[in-house]
C-alpha cells in the first residue's frame, strides 16, 4: 500500500459547511472546524482528475477513463470508490522540525483552571460501577471517572500538540503547554452572501444571509494521510476547498513530529488499551464499533470486541455529544444519507485481552471496520479514523 502525507494551506478564508439547514433569507451558515475528512477526500480526488486531465462527466458516466485512475478512484455512481482513501486529517502547524500533527482533545481528559489561571489537566480513569448507582444508559462494568475527583466532563475545543498526544499514550502528566486553543489556530469572521437568481442572472428579493468564514493563523493549515496506491497525486499543487471553491495550497511532506506508534510501545507487553477517535465515527450499532457484540451478563452488559485474531472488551467509554454526518453526492446529484456520528476524540477502554493485544495497532491504518473498503463511501472519506494506546496497566 503506498502513502502519501500531505499539508494543506489556506490561501483565502474557508467556508466549512456544518449540517444546519441553510439556504432561506436571513439564515445564517454555521462553520464546522475541523471539518469532516470527507471535504479533504473530494477535493484530493478532484485534484486528482484534474491533473490527468480527465473531463468529470465523462469520468462520471464510466467512459473513456485510464484503467490506473478507475482503479485508484473507482466509479462512485456504481457504488465503487477505488483503493484511494483518506486514512488522517488533522489540523497541523509548521514548526522548525517539521509539520506537527494536532490532536482533538481526548474525552477521557478534563481540563479545568486553577486560581492562578493555568489549566490543569486530569485524567478519566475506568471506575467499577457501585450497584447503588443508578446509570440505565450504561452499557458497561466500568465507567470513566476524573483521576482524584468526582467525574466531570471530559474533552472540549483544545487541542494536543503531538508532544502532549505522546504523552496521552503514555498517561503522563498533561501540562498547559502541551494544550492550543482554537483562538491560536484560526479566527471565524462574518460574511454577508446575497442569494442568486440562476435563471435571470440577478439577485434575489429579501435573500440575504450570514456565513461564518474560517481564517486560519500563519503556519497552520491540514495534515493528511491518503492511500494512493496508483501515484496518481502530484507532489505539490492547488485545491478547491470548502463552499465557493475557496483555494488552497498542497505539498507532500516526509518529514513530521509524530512518534511512530511501533516506537512508543517498544519493550511494552500491552495489558489494556485506550482507542481514541480522530476522526467521526459512523457505527451501525450506535456509540460502540463495528467489530462489537454485547452479551447479556446477569443485568450488566459484555461489550466485546474483536480485530483479527485478538479479542477484548470494552469495559468503558467517554464521549461527547452525537452528530449528525451529511453532504451532498456530487457523483448522484442528490443529499447523502444523514447518519449519527460519535465525535472526534471519543476514547474506548479495553481489557481482558485473548491473543496478541498487539495487532490492535493496525487499526490506526485500517480504521475501526468492517466493510470492504472498495464498496464503502464513508470509508474512503476517512472516517472511522482511530489512534491506539497501550498501558501495562
Amino acid at each position: 500500500m503506498t502513502t502519501k502525507e500531505i499539508f494543506i494551506q489556506p490561501i483565502d478564508v474557508l467556508m466549512l459547511r456544518g449540517n444546519r439547514q441553510f439556504g432561506g433569507g436571513g439564515d445564517w451558515g454555521e462553520a464546522l472546524m475541523p471539518p469532516w475528512p470527507s471535504l479533504f477526500s473530494g477535493a484530493i480526488r478532484s485534484a486528482i482528475l484534474s491533473q490527468r486531465g480527465v473531463d468529470i462527466a465523462k469520468f462520471l458516466s464510466g467512459s473513456e477513463i485510464d484503467s490506473k485512475i478507475r482503479h485508484s478512484l473507482g466509479f462512485p455512481p456504481g457504488g465503487d470508490f477505488g483503493t484511494f482513501r483518506v486514512i488522517k486529517s488533522n489540523i497541523a502547524r509548521i514548526t522548525s522540525s517539521g509539520v506537527e500533527r494536532l490532536f482533538h482533545l481526548p474525552a477521557d481528559l478534563e481540563v479545568s483552571q486553577s486560581s492562578e489561571k493555568k489549566y490543569v489537566v486530569r485524567y478519566k480513569k475506568p471506575v467499577v460501577i457501585p450497584p447503588s448507582f443508578s446509570m440505565t444508559s450504561a452499557r458497561t462494568p466500568k465507567v470513566a471517572f476524573t483521576q482524584g475527583g468526582a467525574g466531570g466532563k471530559g474533552g472540549g475545543s483544545h487541542l494536543l500538540t503531538s508532544a502532549g498526544f505522546e504523552k496521552w499514550r503514555r498517561m503522563e502528566q498533561i501540562s498547559e503547554n502541551d494544550l492550543l486553543s482554537p483562538s491560536d489556530i484560526y479566527s471565524i469572521e462574518s460574511r454577508l452572501g446575497i442569494g442568486l437568481d440562476s435563471d435571470r442572472r440577478t439577485a434575489q428579493h429579501s435573500l440575504i444571509y450570514t456565513t461564518d468564514a474560517i481564517s486560519m493563523e500563519v503556519g497552520y493549515g491540514f495534515l493528511v494521510k491518503v492511500q494512493d496506491s496508483d501515484d496518481l497525486l502530484d507532489d505539490s499543487g492547488l485545491l478547491r476547498l470548502g463552499g465557493d471553491g475557496r483555494g488552497a495550497t498542497y505539498r507532500t511532506v516526509t518529514s513530521t513530529t509524530e512518534t511512530p506508534l511501533e516506537s512508543s510501545t517498544t519493550g511494552i507487553v500491552p495489558k489494556s488499551a485506550r482507542i481514541y477517535l480522530n476522526s467521526p465515527a459512523l457505527f451501525e450499532g450506535g456509540w460502540y464499533p463495528d467489530g462489537s457484540t454485547i452479551y447479556d451478563n446477569g443485568g450488566r452488559d459484555i461489550v466485546s470486541f474483536e480485530f483479527n485474531s485478538v479479542s477484548s472488551e470494552i469495559i468503558a467509554a467517554t464521549s461527547g455529544r452525537h452528530r449528525t454526518v451529511s453532504g451532498w453526492d456530487l457523483s448522484k446529484g442528490e443529499p447523502k444519507e444523514s447518519l449519527r456520528s460519535i465525535p472526534s476524540g471519543a476514547v474506548y477502554f479495553l481489557d481482558n485481552f485473548d491473543g496478541d493485544p498487539g495487532e490492535l495497532s493496525e487499526l490506526a491504518e485500517s480504521g475501526l471496520w468492517t466493510t470492504d473498503p472498495t464498496s464503502d463511501q464513508r470509508r474512503a472519506e476517512g472516517f472511522n479514523q482511530c489512534e491506539i494506546a497501550f498501558s501495562q496497566s
